[in-house]
């Protein structure tokens, strides 16, 4: 193949950085708050500076962020450094997690234990009551990143997004279905999975919830789910 066609490959490929927020009271107090819009904690804080920190070392040309504020807030130091605007995606919200909503796994298993059941062990049957399932946040995530990688070819974009909804993009791109969606793992606060867009706009996932770049004790620990077995629902809480 002709040198140029190569770099031009090159140059066309591009790369998404998809980070979860940092920690928020309700991460710390394992609630469910879905879209209820809350601030980060004094760990997220630091945590989003030190996400800007290795940032910093990945060439980000663009950035984007769910519009809730603790996405907003984990962006916004390295939009400060490299004076960069914020692309507010709403396709990059977390789940709705409608009637359960800053309640926690105990209160919502008082009303209801069939659906939390299914939000621990069967995540592809669950329809939070007024709210999302995962595979209505998958649609609009996959879509979202997809618009965002044809928008900056060539570019290294940082996005940030939310747990459950970065957990739906991981099903996806390693054909996991949303049945097994908790055997991925949890991606904790400021995590980085790394995805590569083609020429083409073929998505591939080449790095999954790294937080290794983070001091060990702003580490939240990525978990593998199989079931209540090894993990209860009051530890599944976004």
């Amino acid at each position: 193949m002709p040198e140029s066609i190569v770099k031009a490959a090159v140059i066309m490929s591009t790369t998404i950085y998809l980070i979860r927020h940092g920690e928020t009271a309700g991460n710390a107090e394992v609630r469910y708050i879905g879209w209820t819009d809350i601030p980060l904690d004094a760990k997220g804080v630091v945590q989003a500076q030190e996400l800007c920190y290795k940032l910093q070392q990945c060439a980000i040309e663009e950035i984007y962020a769910s519009p809730l504020q603790r996405a907003i807030a984990t962006a916004a130091p390295i939009a400060e450094v490299l004076r960069k605007q914020i692309h507010i995606e709403n396709g990059l919200k977390e789940i709705n997690c409608g009637a359960w909503e800053t309640l926690t796994a105990k209160q919502v298993c008082e009303k209801w234990p069939k659906e939390l059941d299914n939000w621990a062990n069967h995540p592809d049957k669950l329809k939070i009551p007024e709210g999302d399932s995962f595979a209505d946040v998958q649609k609009r995530m996959i879509s979202a990143l997809g618009a965002i990688a044809r928008a900056n070819q060539g570019k290294n974009v940082a996005v940030v997004s939310h747990m459950g909804a970065i957990l739906t993009v991981g099903c996806y791109l390693t054909n996991t279905p949303i049945r097994n969606l908790w055997s991925l793992g949890q991606p904790g606060n400021t995590s980085i999975s790394k995805i590569v867009y083609d020429d083409d706009l073929n998505p591939r996932l080449i790095g999954w919830a790294d937080e290794s770049y983070l001091p060990i004790s702003l580490q939240s620990g990525a978990q593998v789910v199989a079931g209540l077995e090894e993990l209860q629902p009051t530890e599944k809480a976004i």
